[in-house]
């Protein structure tokens, strides 16, 4: 938060406070420096700016959240969107906090067991492979395609 309002005040707080480590304040500091000059840089955009990359996250979001209520729907099983919102939330919340980059193969290991009461283990196998190309796969597949039409523009 104090990156944020004041990244020079946020600055000078690390280094002042990493001054007795001068090995480390001199491997903290530049990538600090750099999201300070990035926060800085973003702060500069209008408001509506702002609004914008708001809303497109909720919309992410909600995306996300869509994702297993609609693939248990197609798949014909009979559960609560409601019952689905809150394990997929909770499992979600547990792959933030786990010890590993970005909560690797939890969500995966994780929804089974916390959705054991609300679909059928039969399913699992094809709620998590439609839940993570929908949460994951898509990105990749969208990074290609438009990353292929930028590629293409500049090469002309």
């Amino acid at each position: 938060l104090l990156l944020v309002g004041t990244p020079r005040l946020a600055v000078r707080l690390v280094g002042a406070l990493l001054a007795p480590l001068p090995r480390l304040r001199r491997r903290a500091l530049p990538p600090l420096l750099r999201a300070a000059a990035a926060v800085a840089e973003l702060r500069r955009e209008s408001p509506l700016f702002h609004l914008g990359m708001l809303g497109l996250t909720a919309l992410e979001w909600l995306g996300i959240y869509a994702v297993l209520p609609t693939a248990a729907s197609t798949l014909g099983l009979a559960a609560s969107w409601v019952d689905l919102l809150v394990v997929q939330h909770v499992v979600q919340v547990v792959a933030f906090v786990f010890p590993t980059p970005g909560g690797s193969g939890l969500f995966e290991a994780g929804l089974p067991v916390a959705a054991g009461a609300v679909w059928p283990a039969e399913a699992s196998a094809s709620l998590i492979l439609l839940w993570r190309f929908w949460s994951y796969g898509i990105y990749l597949v969208l990074a290609a395609w438009l990353g292929s039409a930028f590629l293409a523009r500049a090469l002309e």
